[in-house]
């Protein structure tokens, strides 16, 4: 009796050793309850990807052109992040915690392309986003 192989899945990249890497952003905060939902939250706020989703340019085997293709930001630079955080990490804090929490405590790592998230930049986009209930401390 012979081996009968059974066919992996379908990749469209050509080879493993060229399999894109993205980075990503994490938020996690400690569990807390929050007393107008009546439940405790249980701390994780998002993960996102540092990659932009645009339409394919021409038309391949994999794909006809036009659809959506997600690519990886080449660098993660000191823009890139305030970008991410301004416009998704921070709105998603606001939408998961509590409103009575304590202060919200944004610690950056420290790493060089993660700069300095100024404390004018989170107070304007909280303004921006019409949310004064919260305090940011950014360390």
């Amino acid at each position: 009796m012979g081996i009968r192989r059974v066919p992996g899945p379908y990749r469209p990249c050509k080879s493993k050793r060229s399999i894109t890497k993205v980075m990503f952003v994490c938020a996690v905060a400690r569990p807390r309850y929050d007393a107008h939902k009546k439940k405790d939250s249980n701390g994780l706020i998002g993960i996102w990807p540092y990659a932009t989703t645009e339409a394919a340019k021409q038309s391949s085997k994999d794909r006809p052109k036009g659809t959506l293709v997600t690519k990886p930001i080449a660098a993660a630079t000191k823009g890139e992040h305030h970008k991410m955080m301004l416009e998704k990490v921070l709105p998603a804090i606001i939408q998961k915690f509590p409103q009575e929490s304590l202060p919200i405590i944004i610690q950056g790592g420290n790493a060089r392309p993660h700069g300095e998230l100024t404390r004018a930049a989170v107070t304007g986009a909280l303004l921006a986003a019409f949310v004064a209930a919260f305090v940011v401390i950014v360390i």
